[in-house]
């Protein structure tokens, strides 16, 4: 069986596809009734348990509980004596979880597993290589791919979606991403993606954010089971109208049943959201003007948090689109592939049945000139074959032979192979080494952009990476 995984901030999906195209949400017994699994560890008693049972397991003496660590993988907490590091409790996250689907039935024997990470995570290099490792050497397990929540969201919605721009709009406990994709087929390319951790690389707001949410918790919960038709129409209305009170006992959270939630209160909690929310789109649509209502592009909101009506209108407010109106803009998605879209993503790329477009899908060759027979001949160098570079690796892919670079003043040349006509890359003299012998190759970021790489020989001086543009589509 192949899996795909959506790991969350403050919840986990997971997802597998058949043949048939037809995605599915795997519901687990360490989940809520709607299937997300909490990002939680419980240790105690020698063991670690995980999710919903972290939980009800907080109650029992000397026990401790660990959340929302996943995004927080490259931040190794010091102190004396040693505590249990974001990447261990990692492990142990997901090692529970996969545990807890094989004890079920639900998954016998695990081929491939498809894993959405941040966006972040694949630019930035340590977290993605770190979970990497957790996943291959400390679980054993030899079919892991690593992929963007928003290229994975965007696969999904690629069945939707007959061709052209399409949006992306996630917002999660704490965070919001927002990305524009270009839809081809089966194929989806990141055309640009900002988030609200690009200007903070530490929580926009913090704590403040991660705590006043918790107060909105239970009506969000609440909401989200009226959504899934769990709840009345009239019982939702009521929620809406401040006549009716969701407790612990509704949202089947664990806590004592006399524990209430104020929907006023909820609002408030939840406004350091929306003004993310607000901030962060409209940083995007100025980066992208051509986003106006009516233009050729449609919008798809995800994320639990969307689920929450005031979040969802935030979202179309800051997108210019007029309550109750959807001028053809915004895909009519249900609940679950709100919630579930990027794991079912992760599972299509894990089956094969989709391309998410985080590769570089051309052949590109570095022209250089080899001493042969005792003359100076043209040679091309491969520097990485189509479909080998991939977006958020940390180890660039080099050329066949090393280059000895000459004071002659001359740029550097590459060929990306679209056609039958290579495209020429011009690279600047002063972005390449003055002299020397170096390794030349190609880094692809998470966001798709080219790095030419130098990496010296001997004596050389290092030079920095030279960044060469999104060179996926001909330009």
């Amino acid at each position: 069986m192949n899996l795909g995984v959506d790991l969350g901030t403050s919840y986990t999906k997971l997802a597998t596809c058949s043949g048939d195209r037809r995605a599915e949400a795997v519901r687990l017994e360490v989940a809520e009734p709607d299937g997300v699994i909490p990002v939680a560890v419980a240790y105690g008693g020698g063991e670690a348990v995980v999710g919903r049972s972290a939980f009800a397991a907080v109650t029992r003496p000397a026990t401790t509980l660990h959340e929302h660590f996943t995004p927080r993988l490259d931040r190794v907490p010091g102190g004396s004596p040693p505590v249990r590091t974001p990447a261990a409790v990692t492990r142990d996250y997901v090692d529970g979880i996969l545990r807890s689907a094989r004890t079920s039935g639900t998954i016998r024997r695990l081929d491939t597993l498809v894993v959405a990470v941040p966006p972040r995570w694949l630019a930035t290099g340590p977290p993605a290589e770190l979970l990497r490792v957790i996943l291959t050497e400390d679980l054993g397990l030899s079919r892991v791919r690593l992929i963007g929540q928003h290229v994975a969201a965007a696969t999904y919605l690629a069945q939707r979606h007959e061709g052209g721009h399409l949006v992306l709009c996630d917002v999660g406990a704490c965070r919001v991403t927002v990305t524009l994709c270009a839809v081809d087929g089966q194929t989806v390319r990141v055309i640009d993606s900002t988030g609200s951790d690009d200007e903070h690389p530490a929580d926009h707001a913090g704590l403040e954010i991660e705590a006043a949410l918790a107060d909105s918790v239970p009506l969000r919960r609440a909401l989200t089971d009226a959504l899934y038709h769990r709840r009345s129409p009239s019982w939702l209305a009521e929620v809406l109208d401040d006549r009716h009170q969701p407790t612990h006992a509704d949202v089947a959270l664990y806590a004592d049943d006399h524990h209430r939630v104020e929907v006023a209160r909820a609002l408030a909690a939840t406004r350091p959201l929306i003004d993310l929310i607000g901030h962060t789109i409209a940083r995007f649509r100025a980066r992208n003007p051509g986003l106006q209502p009516g233009g050729a592009w449609r919008l798809a909101v995800l994320g639990g948090a969307s689920l929450f009506p005031p979040v969802r209108a935030a979202v179309h407010q800051a997108f210019g689109i007029a309550t109750g109106t959807r001028l053809g803009l915004l895909l009519d998605l249900s609940a679950e592939e709100v919630m579930y879209a990027t794991a079912m993503g992760a599972a299509f790329v894990a089956e094969g049945l989709a391309e998410p477009g985080d590769r570089f899908p051309h052949r590109v060759t570095l022209p250089a000139r080899r001493v042969q027979d005792g003359r100076l001949r043209a040679a091309h160098l491969m520097v990485a074959g189509p479909g080998e570079l991939r977006a958020g690796a940390l180890d660039p892919m080099f050329a066949a032979a090393p280059i000895r670079f000459l004071p002659d003043g001359l740029p550097l040349l590459l060929d990306v192979h679209r056609g039958d006509e290579p495209e020429r890359i011009t690279v600047p003299h002063h972005a390449r080494p003055e002299s020397g012998d170096f390794d030349v190759g190609l880094l692809m970021a998470g966001d798709g952009v080219l790095h030419l790489v130098f990496r010296p020989i001997g004596d050389a001086q290092d030079r920095p990476p030279y960044p060469l543009g999104d060179l996926r589509e001909k330009a």
